[in-house]
């Protein structure tokens, strides 16, 4: 019997796979050029336009994209109204119109490029309009976005508020709320979240020392006093202002007046984790601290956006200190930072936010709100702290959260330099 040898088996032929390639691309080419000559065509020798053409294709007509655009209020340009088409004949889910309309006003204030100018729902605004009013139903925290890592950070918890009692901390960073992730939500996004009304419960979840915390909140009405006090000893006081809000110029004075009584000379005023607020309240108590004149002023681009900031003259007599740190923002940095430079106040913390403009907002007609960037502020040696901050005269931090201020690092610092007779940062130089 003959044998084959092993060179004598039929081999099995290769396959070309350039060849293949090249057969499949021509394809796909010849696809194409048809299907652009078909366009070619139907646009040129039959008269049929690409408004056309697109509606052979999707069953979506211009008139139709009109009528939507006006029944919900889209005012679009023939490229808006395109992509409104192509949304409409090919997007897999449903349309939401109105939050489409509401996207619009947000992203053209986005294009603006300024961190700080921003559209507002009617919800959030009115959020806004209650949290400045300084009563509103919610978990009694204050919290400050950092624009440039996009997390929210607690930075106060009231205390005996529902976020107290559940056992939040400054310096919490905001991960989930009601299982819903909110990383890069800014403070007015998560505001507009966590309030709701007095009774029902909110679900938040916080990054705390690089772990996982869930809190069960339920919220009630809180009540914030930007203004609290203590008379530390027969000659110092200490008075800590949360925010420029509200009734805060009138609890000043209410402060100023009792200590004034009570014979105090020294106080410690705690600016740290202000975020600033509204001028007219740092105006309003001027009268506490600063000589008649100038204490800032905003420029802007026109006469309506340019404002001076004045004291109309000093009725009370306090040697001052002020506590500082990198949440100080706004109307707390021009108040510092006047201080400074015309009173010579010692400062004690850590280098100011740098949030050195000042904004406008305006209701429009359905309740929504713009927030916008006017102008600058000028302190009154003419230097600007926008994106610059205020450096202290004393660098220093209290690393630790303590339960009564006399624990705190800071308030030890300020109360030591009253006691060696030291006011004023030439006399603290010079010591």
């Amino acid at each position: 019997m003959n044998t084959l040898e092993l060179d004598d088996r039929p081999k099995k032929k290769k396959v070309n796979m350039w060849m293949v390639s090249t057969v499949i691309l021509g394809l796909i080419t010849l696809c194409t050029c048809t299907f652009i000559a078909v366009e070619i065509y139907m646009l040129g020798r039959l008269d049929i336009s690409r408004e056309d053409l697109l509606y052979l294709f999707s069953g979506v007509s211009s008139n139709e994209i009109n009528q939507i655009a006006d029944d919900n209020g889209l005012a679009l340009d023939d490229k808006g109204k395109r992509l409104l088409r192509y949304i409409k004949a090919y997007y897999a889910d449903d349309i939401d119109y109105d939050k489409m309309k509401e996207s619009m006003y947000i992203g053209l204030v986005d294009g603006l490029d300024d961190k700080y100018s921003y559209y507002m729902t009617k919800e959030q605004y009115e959020s806004m309009l209650a949290d400045s009013n300084g009563q509103f139903a919610g978990i009694g925290i204050k919290m400050q976005f950092d624009y440039t890592t996009g997390i929210t950070k607690v930075i106060t918890v009231y205390k005996d508020g529902p976020a107290d009692k559940a056992g939040m901390k400054a310096g919490d960073i905001f991960y989930k709320v009601d299982g819903e992730d909110v990383s890069g939500w800014t403070s007015e996004d998560l505001v507009s979240h966590v309030r709701g009304e007095k009774g029902t419960d909110v679900d938040v979840v916080v990054i705390r020392d690089k772990k996982e915390v869930e809190l069960h909140i339920t919220r009630d009405d809180v009540i914030i006093e930007e203004v609290t006090s203590k008379k530390l000893n027969d000659n110092t006081g200490y008075i800590k202002l949360n925010e420029f809000n509200g009734k805060a110029a009138e609890q000043m004075h209410k402060v100023a007046d009792e200590f004034k009584q009570a014979g105090i000379k020294n106080i410690i005023m705690d600016l740290r984790n202000n975020p600033g607020g509204n001028v007219q309240v740092l105006e309003d108590m001027s009268d506490i601290f600063f000589e008649k004149g100038v204490l800032a002023e905003i420029k802007g681009k026109s006469t309506v956006t340019t404002e001076t900031i004045y004291s109309n003259g000093k009725n009370y007599d306090f040697n001052v200190i002020c506590l500082v740190n990198e949440n100080s923002a706004s109307a707390s940095e021009m108040f510092s930072g006047a201080m400074s430079v015309l009173n010579d106040t010692i400062l004690i913390g850590k280098k100011t936010f740098g949030k050195g403009i000042a904004q406008m907002i305006s209701e429009l007609e359905d309740g929504s709100a713009i927030k916008l960037t006017i102008g600058k502020y000028y302190l009154p040696d003419g230097k600007c702290m926008h994106e610059v901050g205020i450096n202290p005269t004393i660098e220093m931090e209290q690393k630790e959260d303590v339960e009564n201020i006399e624990d705190d690092a800071l308030i030890q610092k300020a109360e030591s330099l009253f006691n060696d007779g030291i006011y004023t940062v030439t006399e603290y130089n010079n010591k």
